[in-house]
């Protein structure tokens, strides 16, 4: 061999040794960190950007713990996650959803009576939710207020009510699909008494909403539904109030917001027997008058003797003049029980004679001809 290729073999030899301790020395001498070259992907764990201490890792400003992780504001371990439209079916987030529900005026958002008013949920005996005037205020969510049922369907999960009673509120909402017997429904009282999924004395109560008309209402353990329109004023479309100044004010709303509609009512006037022709002053020039009837009476039926519930009411119209009659009490009491109201609020009052002496007579007789009760014309 050549000396020359010698001497460039030899180098060669020296390069790759000089090469190899570098590695090794790479390999065992501290990084930035205090450990480098193999072991530089844990570093990462570890490091600025690792588990313990870096800003990106687990357990930082990014991560699941901090401000923008499952476990703070908004996520899972901080505080809930609160829909303005649903309420929570527990007691704990119960007691903030209400907090917020007043503090972020949530109540815009919803359906609600603009006053308390009076209603017929159940049995008076057994229904305790009325002020001293027996009335409260009723909230409904969004998904409650446009709420359709049709015989014996349920309603979807997350409708809502909310129920003031003075200073007490009291709150429902479905959790589950299926009703269940009143299980699917949480139900929430003052200071969260009652409680519970299914409670027993709200169930009790509200399997019969809607039942029959004694029990009217949507329904699926909804005795109240608010609709648009009752935020006019708290009045209530379907009810006429027992009073002049109010009945002035609900005439208006029925035109403004078009009730009729939601009311059951002939297409045209029509000629009718209501009692003695000589003493039975509502028809036009051609012996016609118009009848609506709520949905209350429309389907209302009774047996001889009985008496219709509470809020059953009857509007008539002869030509531009509008007549009211309305059931404001639970006892007809020889007709003191029903509010009756004419033309410009002439007559106006509960039992009027006028009104009283002619409609005590309905359905008494083939000459006095309708369902009864101071009801002569029902709409069907």
């Amino acid at each position: 061999m050549k000396l020359s290729h010698l001497l460039i073999l030899l180098a060669a030899q020296s390069t790759f040794i000089a090469c190899s301790d570098d590695a090794a020395d790479t390999d065992e001498t501290p990084g930035a960190a205090g450990k480098g070259g193999a072991k530089n992907e844990e570093e990462e764990e570890d490091g600025a950007g690792g588990k313990p201490s870096g800003t990106g890792g687990k357990d930082n400003a990014g991560g699941k713990d901090n401000a923008g992780g499952k476990d703070n504001a908004g996520g899972e371990g901080g505080e809930p996650q609160l829909d303005p439209q649903v309420p929570p079916g527990n007691a704990a987030d119960m007691e903030a959803w209400l907090t917020a529900w007043a503090d972020n005026s949530w109540e815009k958002d919803w359906v609600c009576e603009a006053k308390p008013t009076a209603k017929v949920d159940g049995d008076p005996a057994t229904h305790v939710h009325n002020d001293p005037d027996g009335k409260n205020r009723v909230c409904n969510n969004q998904a409650l207020a446009e709420a359709k049922l049709t015989s014996g369907a349920e309603l979807p999960v997350g409708v809502a009510a909310i129920k003031f009673k003075g200073d007490d509120i009291f709150v429902e909402v479905k959790v589950e699909a299926k009703s269940d017997g009143g299980k699917g429904w949480y139900w929430y009282g003052p200071g969260g008494t009652p409680e519970g999924l299914g409670f027993t004395g709200c169930t009790g109560c509200h399997s019969a909403a809607g039942a029959d008309a004694a029990h009217p209402g949507l329904g699926d353990f909804v005795y109240f539904q608010v609709k648009r329109g009752m935020e006019v004023g708290g009045l209530d479309p379907q009810v006429p109030p027992a009073d002049a100044d109010e009945m002035v004010k609900w005439l208006k709303a029925w035109t403004d917001n078009e009730w009729e509609k939601d009311w059951v009512c002939e297409a045209a006037p029509t000629a009718k027997i209501d009692g003695e022709g000589g003493i039975h002053v509502h028809n036009d020039a051609n012996g016609k008058n118009r009848v609506c009837n709520n949905k209350l009476l429309a389907a209302a039926m009774i047996a001889g003797g009985a008496e219709l519930p509470v809020g059953v009411a009857a509007v008539k119209f002869v030509d531009a003049k509008v007549y009211v009659n309305v059931k404001a009490k639970a006892a007809s009491d020889a007709g003191k029980g029903w509010y009756w109201y004419g033309p410009g609020g002439t007559p106006a009052g509960l039992g009027f004679a006028g009104c009283v002496g002619c409609h005590s007579a309905a359905g008494s007789d083939t000459g006095h001809p309708g369902l009864g009760d101071y009801i002569y014309y029902q709409v069907k």
